[in-house]
């Protein structure tokens, strides 16, 4: 009784996880999704003040080295895949639900 309950956990686990990344998928390589949205704004702000863009991606890059640099001292692997796993799980959720209320993702 105990393994095939948690045979079943894991299986409604990899379930969540999947619809969790389809869903995540679906939103951004759609027409008009997240990455068409978002590039669409960045080149709509690098065209009306490319100063301000060019000021904005150095820092970002700063910003990156310094976090890249900081993360090769300490290794908390651990904690940030706990953390995306159970975000693919609380999308999968929210996906799953969406599709049952409403029939699209």
């Amino acid at each position: 009784m105990k393994q095939t309950l948690e045979l079943l956990q894991s299986f409604a686990v990899m379930v969540l996880i999947f619809t969790g990344l389809t869903g995540i998928a679906y939103h951004l390589f759609r027409e008009g999704g997240w990455i068409e949205y978002i590039t669409g704004g960045i080149w709509n702000f690098t065209t009306r003040s490319p100063l301000m863009a060019l000021g904005v991606i150095l820092g970002a890059i700063a910003l990156g080295v310094i976090r890249w640099r900081s993360r090769k001292l300490q290794h908390d692997q651990g904690k940030v895949g706990t953390l995306v796993f159970y975000v693919m799980i609380a999308a999968g959720a929210y996906f799953l639900g969406h599709l049952a209320i409403w029939g699209t993702l």
